[in-house]
């Protein structure tokens, strides 16, 4: 009698494990089926969300057609590099331009292939040249018997920003809360030597992109002169408390990645 009471429970035993591995079954196929509408809903709204974008953005050309440069119609080049170039359009810094833009290509051609090429080069323009000028550069390259440089020159290397210096070159001043109080006083402070890089209001160009993509417009903030970012950082370093300072140090790189067939990082 004890054997089959035994028995029955291990079967009961069963029961419950087969119940528990459908009802895991089942909790599977319902996320599943959950994330698989979640994405169906997702693409539906970034569709929904490209039509309507692309709709504002035809009705906002229709609209504006000829007017400010006028993209696409009679002239529109020479309207572009007047009311981007201001009072410096001339023949010489189109090419100047056109010449700073293919560097910039090189510059990220040689920092995914061959790694950073110079740590201090920036592209010193608000916006990209015209096709045209890019085209005659590589002509008059290929006349000069230089095409494979474009007489772009070469890189000096030089060397990272420290970690700080890095940071108050990319932040706006409203971001200045994630900087020590001494940095946060040169980002925001109204008699800073530095207050006139981190202006609180600047224009917007929109740059031919309706408002709907205002993400696009182009930012008309000044450049910063590194050389006075860091002779000022410089005079306030030794204020900085000893954690400050060590997160203004170049640390180690680490990997981490995932055990084989196991949970956790190696």
């Amino acid at each position: 009698e004890m054997a089959g009471v035994d028995a029955a429970d291990d079967d009961d035993d069963d029961d419950e494990e087969e119940e528990e591995e459908e009802a895991e079954e089942e909790e599977e196929k319902d996320g599943a089926a959950e994330e698989k509408a979640a994405a169906v809903g997702q693409r539906a709204v970034k569709k929904a969300v490209a039509k309507r974008l692309a709709a504002d953005a035809e009705a906002y050309y229709a609209d504006n057609k000829g007017a400010d440069i006028g993209f696409g119609s009679g002239g529109w080049r020479g309207r572009y590099y007047r009311a981007k170039l201001k009072g410096a359009d001339s023949p010489d810094e189109r090419r100047r331009m056109a010449a700073e833009y293919a560097r910039g290509l090189h510059w990220v051609a040689r920092y995914y292939f061959q790694g950073v090429p110079s740590w201090a080069w920036f592209y010193p323009f608000h916006y990209a040249p015209c096709a045209k000028e890019l085209l005659d550069l590589s002509a008059a390259a290929a006349a000069e018997g230089t095409r494979s440089a474009l007489t772009l020159g070469s890189f000096d290397l030089g060397r990272p920003l420290p970690p700080l210096g890095q940071l108050m070159g990319v932040l706006p001043g409203a971001s200045s809360h994630c900087l020590p109080p001494a940095c946060r006083t040169l980002m925001t402070k109204p008699d800073s030597p530095l207050i006139e890089f981190y202006p609180t209001d600047f224009p917007l160009d929109p740059n031919g992109k309706p408002p709907v993509v205002k993400w696009l417009w182009i930012a008309l903030l000044p450049y910063i002169d590194v050389d006075r970012l860091l002779y000022q950082l410089g005079k306030v370093l030794p204020t900085l408390s000893d954690e400050e300072r060590l997160r203004n140090h170049f640390g180690t790189a680490e990997l981490y990645r995932a055990r084989r067939g196991g949970a956790g990082v190696a």
